[in-house]
Protein backbone atom coordinates (compact mmCIF):
# COMPACT_ATOMS: atom_id res chain seq x y z
CA UNK A 1 0.00 0.00 0.00
CA UNK A 2 2.86 2.14 0.83
CA UNK A 3 4.00 1.74 -2.41
CA UNK A 4 0.72 2.69 -4.42
CA UNK A 5 0.76 5.66 -2.49
CA UNK A 6 4.62 6.98 -3.12
CA UNK A 7 3.86 5.96 -6.91
CA UNK A 8 0.25 8.52 -6.64
CA UNK A 9 2.03 11.50 -4.82
CA UNK A 10 5.13 10.89 -7.16
CA UNK A 11 3.07 11.42 -10.33
CA UNK A 12 0.83 14.06 -8.74
CA UNK A 13 4.03 15.85 -7.65
CA UNK A 14 5.48 15.50 -11.64
CA UNK A 15 2.69 16.93 -12.92
CA UNK A 16 2.96 20.04 -10.78
CA UNK A 17 6.68 20.36 -11.57
CA UNK A 18 6.18 19.93 -15.52
CA UNK A 19 3.75 22.87 -15.67
CA UNK A 20 6.07 25.08 -13.25
CA UNK A 21 9.30 24.28 -14.89
CA UNK A 22 10.51 22.78 -11.66
CA UNK A 23 11.26 23.73 -8.26
CA UNK A 24 15.10 23.62 -8.13
CA UNK A 25 14.85 25.00 -12.24
CA UNK A 26 12.71 28.15 -10.45
CA UNK A 27 15.06 29.24 -7.88
CA UNK A 28 16.66 31.70 -11.01
CA UNK A 29 13.93 32.45 -13.37
CA UNK A 30 16.01 34.75 -15.88
CA UNK A 31 18.49 31.83 -16.19
CA UNK A 32 15.50 30.40 -18.23
CA UNK A 33 14.92 31.83 -22.38
CA UNK A 34 12.03 34.32 -22.10
CA UNK A 35 10.01 33.36 -25.14
CA UNK A 36 10.38 29.78 -26.30
CA UNK A 37 8.25 28.27 -29.19
CA UNK A 38 4.42 27.11 -28.52
CA UNK A 39 4.92 23.42 -29.88
CA UNK A 40 7.67 22.21 -27.81
CA UNK A 41 7.64 18.73 -26.29
CA UNK A 42 7.10 18.66 -22.39
CA UNK A 43 10.42 16.23 -21.26
CA UNK A 44 11.06 15.17 -17.65
CA UNK A 45 13.92 14.09 -16.56
CA UNK A 46 14.43 12.66 -13.07
CA UNK A 47 17.67 13.37 -11.74
CA UNK A 48 19.57 11.17 -9.12
CA UNK A 49 20.59 13.34 -6.58
CA UNK A 50 20.12 17.39 -6.05
CA UNK A 51 22.25 19.41 -8.81
CA UNK A 52 25.81 18.92 -8.94
CA UNK A 53 28.98 19.72 -11.28
CA UNK A 54 27.55 16.44 -13.60
CA UNK A 55 24.49 17.46 -14.42
CA UNK A 56 25.55 21.08 -15.28
CA UNK A 57 24.99 20.13 -18.87
CA UNK A 58 21.78 19.55 -18.65
CA UNK A 59 21.32 22.86 -16.95
CA UNK A 60 23.50 24.34 -19.78
CA UNK A 61 21.53 22.73 -22.95
CA UNK A 62 18.28 24.50 -21.19
CA UNK A 63 19.77 27.52 -20.84
CA UNK A 64 21.45 27.68 -23.87
CA UNK A 65 17.95 26.97 -25.89
CA UNK A 66 19.51 23.46 -27.25
CA UNK A 67 16.57 21.44 -25.91
CA UNK A 68 14.05 24.15 -26.92
CA UNK A 69 16.09 23.76 -30.58
CA UNK A 70 15.32 20.39 -30.42
CA UNK A 71 11.97 20.98 -30.02
CA UNK A 72 11.99 19.68 -26.30
CA UNK A 73 10.80 21.89 -23.06
CA UNK A 74 12.47 19.90 -20.43
CA UNK A 75 11.98 19.84 -16.79
CA UNK A 76 13.89 18.40 -14.02
CA UNK A 77 12.65 16.85 -10.62
CA UNK A 78 14.53 14.20 -7.94
CA UNK A 79 13.24 11.28 -7.25
CA UNK A 80 10.69 10.51 -4.13
CA UNK A 81 10.31 6.89 -2.74
CA UNK A 82 10.47 5.38 -5.75
CA UNK A 83 13.92 5.46 -7.49
CA UNK A 84 15.08 6.45 -11.04
CA UNK A 85 14.74 3.15 -12.40
CA UNK A 86 11.51 2.68 -11.07
CA UNK A 87 10.05 6.12 -12.08
CA UNK A 88 11.19 5.61 -15.69
CA UNK A 89 9.86 1.82 -15.74
CA UNK A 90 6.88 2.85 -14.89
CA UNK A 91 6.21 5.66 -17.23
CA UNK A 92 6.38 8.70 -14.90
CA UNK A 93 9.26 10.35 -16.84
CA UNK A 94 11.19 10.17 -20.29
CA UNK A 95 14.73 9.65 -18.89
CA UNK A 96 16.72 9.33 -15.61
CA UNK A 97 20.08 9.26 -14.45
CA UNK A 98 21.39 6.85 -12.07
CA UNK A 99 24.54 4.50 -11.70
CA UNK A 100 25.69 1.19 -14.63
CA UNK A 101 25.54 -0.47 -11.60
CA UNK A 102 21.98 0.57 -10.34
CA UNK A 103 20.66 0.13 -14.36
CA UNK A 104 22.35 -3.47 -14.38
CA UNK A 105 20.03 -4.07 -10.69
CA UNK A 106 16.55 -2.77 -11.88
CA UNK A 107 17.21 -4.49 -15.09
CA UNK A 108 17.73 -7.67 -12.37
CA UNK A 109 14.74 -6.62 -10.69
CA UNK A 110 12.49 -7.11 -13.57
CA UNK A 111 12.41 -2.86 -14.71
CA UNK A 112 12.62 -2.25 -18.27
CA UNK A 113 15.09 0.29 -18.76
CA UNK A 114 18.40 0.66 -20.77
CA UNK A 115 21.42 3.03 -20.45
CA UNK A 116 21.05 5.26 -23.55
CA UNK A 117 24.26 7.53 -22.78
CA UNK A 118 27.51 7.10 -20.50
CA UNK A 119 27.56 10.93 -18.58
CA UNK A 120 30.56 10.10 -16.31
CA UNK A 121 33.16 7.46 -17.55
CA UNK A 122 34.11 6.36 -14.35
CA UNK A 123 33.33 6.07 -11.00
CA UNK A 124 32.55 8.62 -8.65
CA UNK A 125 32.06 6.85 -5.28
CA UNK A 126 35.27 6.89 -2.94
CA UNK A 127 36.89 4.69 -0.01
CA UNK A 128 37.03 7.22 2.46
CA UNK A 129 39.63 6.98 5.29
CA UNK A 130 40.83 9.66 8.17
CA UNK A 131 43.94 10.71 7.31
CA UNK A 132 46.24 9.45 10.06
CA UNK A 133 44.77 6.20 9.83
CA UNK A 134 47.38 4.79 8.10
CA UNK A 135 45.16 2.98 5.26
CA UNK A 136 46.72 2.98 1.98
CA UNK A 137 45.02 -0.01 1.11
CA UNK A 138 42.53 -3.30 1.53
CA UNK A 139 45.31 -5.09 3.18
CA UNK A 140 45.66 -2.83 5.87
CA UNK A 141 42.01 -3.33 7.09
CA UNK A 142 42.51 -6.11 9.42
CA UNK A 143 40.32 -5.72 12.36
CA UNK A 144 38.90 -2.01 11.63
CA UNK A 145 35.47 -0.28 11.29
CA UNK A 146 34.42 -0.54 7.76
CA UNK A 147 31.22 1.99 7.04
CA UNK A 148 28.92 1.02 4.38
CA UNK A 149 25.08 1.58 2.83
CA UNK A 150 23.85 -1.51 4.53
CA UNK A 151 23.30 -2.21 0.62
CA UNK A 152 24.38 -5.96 -0.74
CA UNK A 153 26.12 -3.82 -3.69
CA UNK A 154 28.29 -2.09 -1.22
CA UNK A 155 29.00 -5.11 0.80
CA UNK A 156 29.94 -7.18 -2.42
CA UNK A 157 32.47 -4.31 -3.09
CA UNK A 158 34.11 -4.52 0.32
CA UNK A 159 34.66 -7.86 -0.20
CA UNK A 160 36.08 -8.01 -3.26
CA UNK A 161 38.52 -5.61 -2.07
CA UNK A 162 39.02 -7.72 0.78
CA UNK A 163 39.93 -10.85 -1.36
CA UNK A 164 42.29 -9.17 -3.40
CA UNK A 165 44.18 -8.33 -0.09
CA UNK A 166 43.73 -12.34 0.95
CA UNK A 167 40.97 -10.52 3.52
CA UNK A 168 37.16 -11.45 4.50
CA UNK A 169 34.37 -9.81 6.22
CA UNK A 170 35.81 -12.16 9.36
CA UNK A 171 38.82 -9.62 9.44
CA UNK A 172 36.83 -6.45 9.28
CA UNK A 173 33.57 -4.96 11.25
CA UNK A 174 31.02 -3.56 8.82
CA UNK A 175 28.79 -0.76 10.16
CA UNK A 176 25.87 0.43 8.36
CA UNK A 177 26.21 4.74 8.38
CA UNK A 178 23.51 4.99 5.39
CA UNK A 179 21.84 8.55 6.29
CA UNK A 180 24.56 9.81 8.67
CA UNK A 181 26.64 12.86 8.03
CA UNK A 182 30.38 12.04 6.49
CA UNK A 183 32.18 14.53 7.98
CA UNK A 184 30.34 14.11 11.43
CA UNK A 185 31.61 10.43 11.05
CA UNK A 186 34.88 11.39 10.45
CA UNK A 187 35.43 13.67 13.52
CA UNK A 188 33.49 10.98 15.53
CA UNK A 189 35.95 8.59 14.45
CA UNK A 190 32.82 6.09 14.09
CA UNK A 191 34.42 3.94 11.76
CA UNK A 192 37.97 3.66 10.12
CA UNK A 193 37.21 3.68 6.88
CA UNK A 194 34.40 3.62 4.73
CA UNK A 195 32.53 3.57 1.13
CA UNK A 196 30.64 6.72 1.02
CA UNK A 197 30.42 10.11 -0.80
CA UNK A 198 31.45 11.26 -4.29
CA UNK A 199 34.58 12.67 -5.38
CA UNK A 200 32.39 15.39 -7.31
CA UNK A 201 30.84 16.83 -3.81
CA UNK A 202 31.40 15.25 -0.93
CA UNK A 203 35.46 15.03 -1.54
CA UNK A 204 36.03 18.75 -1.87
CA UNK A 205 33.43 19.73 0.59
CA UNK A 206 35.19 17.88 3.50
CA UNK A 207 38.40 19.53 1.86
CA UNK A 208 36.45 22.75 2.29
CA UNK A 209 36.00 22.15 5.53
CA UNK A 210 39.43 20.95 6.33
CA UNK A 211 38.47 17.47 7.02
CA UNK A 212 40.98 16.40 4.15
CA UNK A 213 40.41 12.50 4.15
CA UNK A 214 42.66 10.47 2.62
CA UNK A 215 40.46 8.22 0.01
CA UNK A 216 41.15 4.95 -2.35
CA UNK A 217 40.22 4.34 -5.88
CA UNK A 218 37.28 1.51 -6.48
CA UNK A 219 38.84 0.47 -9.50
CA UNK A 220 42.41 -0.05 -7.99
CA UNK A 221 41.23 -3.01 -6.20
CA UNK A 222 39.59 -5.95 -8.30
CA UNK A 223 36.73 -3.91 -9.11
CA UNK A 224 36.17 -2.67 -12.74
CA UNK A 225 35.61 0.58 -13.91
CA UNK A 226 32.09 1.76 -14.48
CA UNK A 227 30.19 4.92 -15.59
CA UNK A 228 29.00 6.72 -12.57
CA UNK A 229 26.50 7.99 -14.50
CA UNK A 230 24.28 7.40 -17.54
CA UNK A 231 21.40 8.59 -18.50
CA UNK A 232 18.07 5.55 -18.97
CA UNK A 233 14.92 5.47 -20.08
CA UNK A 234 12.40 2.72 -21.00
CA UNK A 235 12.22 -0.26 -23.35
CA UNK A 236 9.03 1.47 -24.66
CA UNK A 237 10.42 5.19 -25.55
CA UNK A 238 13.41 3.88 -26.50
CA UNK A 239 11.28 1.24 -28.81
CA UNK A 240 8.83 3.67 -29.95
CA UNK A 241 10.69 7.38 -30.11
CA UNK A 242 14.16 7.19 -31.21
CA UNK A 243 14.10 10.34 -32.68
CA UNK A 244 13.13 12.30 -29.84
CA UNK A 245 15.34 10.72 -27.84
CA UNK A 246 18.57 11.28 -30.64
CA UNK A 247 17.67 14.76 -30.07
CA UNK A 248 17.58 15.02 -26.24
CA UNK A 249 20.92 13.21 -26.76
CA UNK A 250 22.11 15.83 -29.24
CA UNK A 251 21.21 18.62 -27.00
CA UNK A 252 22.75 16.80 -23.76
CA UNK A 253 26.13 17.04 -25.98
CA UNK A 254 25.72 20.26 -27.00
CA UNK A 255 25.33 21.06 -23.53
CA UNK A 256 28.54 19.45 -22.30
CA UNK A 257 30.44 21.34 -25.04
CA UNK A 258 29.00 24.49 -23.86
CA UNK A 259 29.67 23.59 -20.02
CA UNK A 260 33.46 23.07 -21.16
CA UNK A 261 33.83 25.70 -24.09
CA UNK A 262 32.59 28.10 -21.18
CA UNK A 263 33.26 27.10 -18.13
CA UNK A 264 33.15 30.06 -16.16
CA UNK A 265 29.25 30.58 -17.25
CA UNK A 266 29.05 26.96 -16.49
CA UNK A 267 29.90 27.68 -12.91
CA UNK A 268 27.63 29.96 -12.87
CA UNK A 269 24.55 28.15 -14.39
CA UNK A 270 25.56 25.60 -11.50
CA UNK A 271 25.06 27.98 -9.18
CA UNK A 272 21.97 29.07 -10.20
CA UNK A 273 20.80 25.85 -10.70
CA UNK A 274 21.74 24.82 -7.01
CA UNK A 275 19.22 23.18 -4.30
CA UNK A 276 20.27 25.61 -1.65
CA UNK A 277 18.19 23.90 1.12
CA UNK A 278 19.33 20.35 0.80
CA UNK A 279 22.92 20.74 -1.29
CA UNK A 280 24.24 23.86 -1.09
CA UNK A 281 27.15 24.85 -3.32
CA UNK A 282 29.30 27.96 -3.09
CA UNK A 283 31.48 29.09 -5.53
CA UNK A 284 34.49 28.07 -4.74
CA UNK A 285 32.65 24.27 -4.58
CA UNK A 286 31.31 24.73 -7.78
CA UNK A 287 34.44 25.57 -9.44
CA UNK A 288 36.17 22.61 -7.73
CA UNK A 289 33.89 20.32 -9.08
CA UNK A 290 33.08 21.42 -12.19
CA UNK A 291 36.86 21.07 -13.29
CA UNK A 292 37.24 17.64 -11.68
CA UNK A 293 33.92 16.32 -13.60
CA UNK A 294 34.81 17.30 -16.69
CA UNK A 295 37.49 14.85 -17.64
CA UNK A 296 35.06 12.46 -16.15
CA UNK A 297 32.63 12.66 -18.44
CA UNK A 298 34.71 12.94 -21.41
CA UNK A 299 38.29 11.68 -21.12
CA UNK A 300 40.05 12.48 -24.73
CA UNK A 301 39.98 8.88 -26.18
CA UNK A 302 36.07 9.14 -26.24
CA UNK A 303 33.30 11.13 -26.90
CA UNK A 304 30.53 12.03 -24.27
CA UNK A 305 27.86 9.73 -23.87
CA UNK A 306 29.73 7.19 -25.26
CA UNK A 307 29.07 3.06 -24.36
CA UNK A 308 31.49 0.47 -25.01
CA UNK A 309 30.84 -3.39 -24.52
CA UNK A 310 33.75 -4.03 -23.34
CA UNK A 311 32.98 -2.10 -19.94
CA UNK A 312 29.18 -3.05 -19.96
CA UNK A 313 30.88 -6.80 -20.19
CA UNK A 314 32.89 -6.67 -17.37
CA UNK A 315 30.47 -5.02 -15.58
CA UNK A 316 28.10 -7.93 -16.05
CA UNK A 317 30.79 -10.39 -14.99
CA UNK A 318 31.99 -8.72 -12.19
CA UNK A 319 28.33 -8.69 -10.64
CA UNK A 320 27.66 -12.35 -11.92
CA UNK A 321 30.71 -13.26 -10.35
CA UNK A 322 29.71 -11.69 -6.52
CA UNK A 323 25.88 -12.81 -7.01
CA UNK A 324 24.60 -9.64 -7.28
CA UNK A 325 23.27 -10.92 -10.44
CA UNK A 326 22.10 -14.18 -12.35
CA UNK A 327 23.83 -13.88 -15.00
CA UNK A 328 21.50 -13.90 -17.55
CA UNK A 329 21.94 -10.61 -18.20
CA UNK A 330 23.50 -9.41 -21.82
CA UNK A 331 24.62 -6.04 -23.02
CA UNK A 332 21.38 -5.56 -25.73
CA UNK A 333 19.62 -6.01 -21.94
CA UNK A 334 20.79 -3.36 -20.49
CA UNK A 335 22.50 -0.77 -23.12
CA UNK A 336 20.61 0.69 -25.82
CA UNK A 337 22.65 2.13 -28.87
CA UNK A 338 20.75 5.27 -29.96
CA UNK A 339 23.05 7.92 -31.83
Amino acid sequence: MRRIIAMIITVAMILVLCSACGSVESQDSAAVPAEQPADLTPITVVLDHYPMADTAFLYMAKEQGFFADAGLDVSFVMPSELSSAEMIANGFAYFGLCSQLDVVSAREQGLAVKSIGAVLQSPDDLFLTKKGNKIYSPSDLYDKKLGYDGSELQKAMIACMLYGSYRSFMDVNLTDISGMDLGEILDNDTVDAMLAGSILYDLPLLEEQNKKPDWLKLENYNIPSYYGEVLIASDSLIASEPDLIRAFLDACAKGYDAMNANREEAIRCLIRSQDKEHLPISDSLARTTLYTAIPLMKPEEVSFLDQSDDCWNAVLTWMTRWNLISGNLTVDDVRAVIR
